[in-house]
């Protein structure tokens, strides 16, 4: 079985991190000013600070774009993954018997929570959807497959996270507010 996604060049991934992080520089000048105002008057600390910010935002933004994984293949008890760095590709294959897998999130702001896989064996880990370019429906089906093959059964936390990904993938709210009153409203 092959899953796969989208390619992003390394610019394009820069060009999507800089649209998610668009408020981050402006957030950490305007507290900049604050300080030049209320604590010191030094123009020159705060050009240090500000140019501090900047560099600190745009390390940020190269981090978060340096990796991309758009293949998975299922082959007998072996998981290859496909990825670039930069825009060089690179494989990993990794050994599903001897190795496990994590349904992770990550806060993007708002109370909105993105999920991703983390596959870890005793020498290798990887991440998929890291900068969340794969669609739900594919997470799914890779979180299951390796499951299926490794003869593994899904624990009650990962049924939760499993739960909400496939509400996003319905394109469903998935707000803690919607799981109380819908657990409210199911059980009287």
């Amino acid at each position: 079985m092959t899953l796969t996604t989208i390619y992003l060049s390394f610019w394009e991934r820069v060009r999507k991190e800089v649209w998610k992080l668009k408020y981050a520089p402006f957030a950490l000048i305007a507290f900049g000013i604050y300080l030049y105002f209320q604590v010191d008057d030094d123009l020159s600390g705060y050009l240090m600070f500000v140019s501090c910010c900047f560099v600190m935002w745009t390390v940020a933004v190269f981090t978060l774009s340096w990796r991309l994984v758009n293949e998975v293949h299922f082959a007998n008890d072996k998981i290859l993954i496909v990825g670039y760095t930069l825009n060089t590709r690179w494989e990993k294959e990794i050994d599903i018997k001897s190795s496990r897998i994590e349904i992770r999130s990550k806060n993007t702001g708002r109370s909105r929570d993105e999920y991703y896989l983390r596959i870890k064996s005793s020498n290798k880990s990887q991440d998929i959807n890291g900068t969340y370019n794969w669609d739900y429906t594919s997470l799914l089906t890779i979180f299951h497959e390796f499951k299926r093959i490794k003869g593994e059964k899904i624990t009650s936390g990962e049924e939760y996270d499993l739960d909400i990904m496939d509400k996003k993938s319905k394109g469903l709210s998935t707000s803690l507010f919607d799981f109380s009153f819908n657990w409210k409203r199911n059980n009287k």
